[in-house]
């Protein structure tokens, strides 16, 4: 795989090719480890959906929650552990233990669902700007940051997700009284023309969403405390 600067979209849903080791595991590729310290989270969450549902037929994804116990080394293999939790008529639920020499860095529930004729409800979404009309993330940064920008970006340097802040991003409220409210909402979208498997395998796009929102899922907390997860470890 190349370098970090030059990963591509095919590089990254190529990471979700999970191949199987026999007796309920599976190994999850590593891309090259270049300028990388720790595995990156949202990679771990992908892999461990992708590697639930090679267990699962017919059944979409329903719900993830993991559980990060330590941090992963880039530079060995991933081992996901896959255990049968419930198989019924509806739900498929798995867990899922990732692993470096049998040392477990996370735990993850996956469930699948059946598809099935019921009730939709979702939580209107708030009025907000169109995304075309805000700048992106790398270009509010680099004003601010210069060439430090791309050591604060990590994943999202290689250009692959297009993000787009309603609100003040959290790096920019460093050091800022913080909001009464810490909201913190933006438009996300990938730049590269989607290939036709992402389209139409709904597994492949959970995955690829799980890889992207690991960026943005500390983002409240950011804006609320006026730090970054860089300085709050």
């Amino acid at each position: 795989m190349r370098g970090s600067s030059e990963r591509n979209l095919a590089d990254i849903l190529a990471l979700f090719d999970m191949h199987d080791a026999g007796d309920g595991s599976f190994n999850g590729p590593q891309p090259d480890a270049t300028g990388m310290q720790r595995v990156y989270g949202g990679q771990v969450a992908a892999q461990a959906i992708a590697a639930a549902a090679r267990t699962v037929s017919g059944r979409r994804l329903h719900s993830l929650h993991v559980a990060f116990l330590r941090p992963g080394d880039p530079g060995r293999p991933l081992r996901y552990g896959v255990a049968t939790l419930r198989e019924g008529r509806t739900f498929s639920t798995r867990r899922v233990t990732v692993s470096q020499d049998a040392v477990t860095l996370m735990e993850a529930l996956v469930s699948f669902l059946e598809p099935i004729d019921s009730y939709d409800y979702q939580q209107p979404m708030s009025a907000a700007p169109e995304p075309d009309s805000l700048p992106g993330l790398q270009y509010q940064l680099r004003a601010a940051l210069g060439d430090e920008v791309d050591n604060y970006l990590g994943p999202m340097r290689l250009g692959l997700v297009d993000l787009r802040y309603i609100d003040v991003p959290p790096r920019l409220a460093v050091g800022v009284p913080p909001p009464a409210d810490a909201v913190c909402r933006l438009w996300l979208r990938l730049t590269d023309e989607l290939p036709e498997a992402l389209v139409q395998d709904p597994v492949l796009g959970a995955c690829m969403l799980a890889y992207v929102s690991d960026w943005t899922i500390l983002d409240p907390v950011q804006v609320a405390v006026a730090n970054t997860w860089q300085t709050m470890e």
